[in-house]
Formats: C-alpha cells, sequence, structure tokens
C-alpha cells in the first residue's frame, strides 16, 4: 500500500514538467484542467485537516483535553502536515503555469518559471517522503508512550515556509519585468500584474508562518499554536485558488 501512495504521489508531482514539452493547444489544455482538480482536491484536503483539528481538542489548552484527544489531534496534524506540500505545490505550479501562458513569448522568463516549478519538485517530493518518516515508529509522533526516534519537526515546518516564501516571491515579482515588454495598454499590463501579483501576497501568510514557528519551538501548548499556523496555510492556498478561479 505504500508503495502504491509512493508512486501515486510522485508521479502527481512530476508530472507537471511536462507541460514544457511541444504539444498541442489541446493537450496542454486538458493538462491544465488536470492539475487544476489536483490543487482543487488537496486543498480540500488540507482544509478538512484544519476542521478536524478544531474537532480533535484544536483551539482549546492542552491541560484542558484528554490524552485520547491528544493523540487523535496529532494524527490529524501528521495527515496536515503532509498534505500542506502538495498543496502548496499544485496552487503554485497552477500560478506559475498561468504566467508560461500569458507570457509565453517570452523565454527568458517562461525558462524561469519552470525552473521553479522543477526545484518546487525537487524539494516537495523528498520532503513529502521525509514527513512520512517523521517518527519511527510512526505511532511516536501521536502516542508519546511509545518509544520512537523523531526528525525535528520544526526544521521541516521552517523549511516548507521559506520555500513557500520564495516561490510566492517569484510568482509575485515575475510578471513585473514580463509584462512592461507587452505591447498593451498601462491599464491592462496593470490587471495582469494584479492578477498574476496577487498570488505573491500569500507571502504576508508564509511570513507570518515563520514567526508562529519560532514561538512554537518547544511549545507546551501545542493544540492552541498549531491552529494559527494552519490557518495560515489555508489561507496561503485559498489565495491561490482566488487568483486562478478569477482567471478562469
Amino acid at each position: 500500500m505504500n508503495y502504491a501512495l509512493y508512486w501515486f504521489i510522485g508521479l502527481a508531482v512530476i508530472h507537471p514538467s511536462y507541460s514544457a514539452l511541444p504539444e498541442t493547444q489541446d493537450v496542454r489544455r486538458r493538462m491544465g484542467i488536470v492539475y487544476l482538480m489536483r490543487m482543487r482536491m488537496f486543498y480540500m484536503a488540507y482544509s478538512t485537516t484544519g476542521i478536524l483539528l478544531s474537532l480533535n481538542g484544536g483551539g482549546y489548552h492542552s491541560r484542558e483535553i484528554t490524552k485520547e484527544e491528544m493523540k487523535h489531534f496529532f494524527r490529524v496534524a501528521y495527515g496536515g502536515g503532509m498534505v500542506y506540500g502538495l498543496n502548496a505545490y499544485f496552487v503554485k505550479v497552477c500560478l506559475f503555469l498561468i504566467f508560461i501562458k500569458v507570457f509565453k513569448l517570452f523565454k527568458k522568463s517562461v525558462f524561469i518559471a519552470h525552473c521553479f516549478i522543477a526545484l518546487m519538485g525537487c524539494y516537495y517530493i523528498p520532503m513529502f517522503f521525509l514527513k512520512m518518516q517523521t517518527c519511527r515508529p510512526i505511532a511516536g509522533f501521536w502516542d508519546r508512550d511509545v518509544k520512537a526516534e523523531c526528525l525535528d519537526l520544526d526544521a521541516m515546518l521552517a523549511a516548507d515556509t521559506i520555500i513557500s516564501t520564495v516561490t510566492d516571491n517569484a510568482i509575485l515579482i515575475l510578471p513585473i519585468p514580463a509584462s512592461m515588454e507587452l505591447q498593451i495598454s498601462w491599464q491592462d499590463r496593470i490587471k495582469i500584474i494584479a492578477l498574476l501579483g496577487t498570488g505573491g501576497t500569500a507571502t504576508l501568510a508564509a511570513a507570518i508562518r515563520m514567526v508562529l514557528i519560532l514561538r512554537m519551538q518547544d511549545s507546551k501548548d501545542f493544540t492552541v499554536d498549531n491552529i494559527g499556523f494552519d490557518l495560515f496555510g489555508t489561507f496561503e492556498g485559498y489565495i491561490g485558488l482566488l487568483v486562478l478561479k478569477t482567471y478562469t
């Protein structure tokens, strides 16, 4: 079962790199729809984990919930941590593909966008597998009675946030120089920059997440601190979804 999951995730993340190949417009359109569907699926999954966190003690102080509720909370947090990377990846891939479609005549800008897609794949694929093995045995992640060797969760969350900040800035900045070369009115130029650049405003959410990570280090009240962190992760994905909905 695990190997089947590995193959599914690997193919899902690697697949967008094929958009750089010389395909027909109809094939690219179908591929774009597939990416959009995947993005919505993972966004819904990540949003669902946020709801489940709140139903399993999220927002309450650790001393106010039972030991069993705490186990359920960390189980959901474990799943949410893995889904976040896939959600972030597909949201940003879709935004980069929109950029590539609008500025397809600007080879240098398109090349940079493809480089970011490839770099994100190189990060999110191994990170997903790493998160699956956060603790050995994995039950040690949510059951403190199980003796387990665990990786530094704060470091992984910080790495996710740094990658999100870098890619959000790229989405924000890339359309500006490319749009200046388009032979269109300033009004249309500003609309294009505003549309694509809005996706980059998720940088603010990523910055807030970084502050929350620093506050969460050695947290004694994780059930409270994690909710804000998860909320801004959902907001970050929603911004991308909103831009894509406006464009499509």
